[in-house]
């Protein structure tokens, strides 16, 4: 979230929760080196300790989340205004891969963690608050 309440960026927290049950594409974004402050908070969550460096809703820099979207395995699909969970196959023509949807509607992945916590998102809305 932004200082203004609204969602602005993607955060650590948001990119586990859209890889999911994924345990290699998980393993992939800990044992990249630019995802190594993110590890270590990843690690102490279980710990319930924080410490130095970047927290799981520290922002991720744009390069670095286009990049771990990169593993989802997840596709969507726009019916009308509304994205959801692609039900068709990649086969299918409008299959959107998850840097797809990033790219195309913005919002620091808004849209994405919306569908993996409530099914859908509407694209013609505003930015809610968080």
């Amino acid at each position: 979230m932004g200082n203004n309440g609204y969602f602005s960026a993607m955060n650590f927290w948001n990119l586990l929760t859209l890889l999911g049950s994924d345990g290699d594409a998980i393993t992939r974004l800990l044992a990249d080196g630019r995802c190594a402050g993110y590890a270590s908070a990843y690690a102490r969550m279980g710990q319930g300790a924080s410490g130095e460096g970047p927290s799981m809703d520290t922002e991720l820099p744009d390069e670095l989340c286009k990049w771990a979207l990169t593993l989802c395995k997840t596709r969507y699909r726009l019916r009308g205004n509304w994205l959801s969970k692609d039900t068709e196959g990649p086969e299918v023509a409008g299959s959107l891969t998850a840097l797809e949807v990033y790219e195309r509607f913005g919002r620091g992945g808004e849209p994405l963690v919306w569908v993996e916590d409530l099914g859908a998102f509407d694209v013609t809305r505003e930015s809610t608050p968080g």
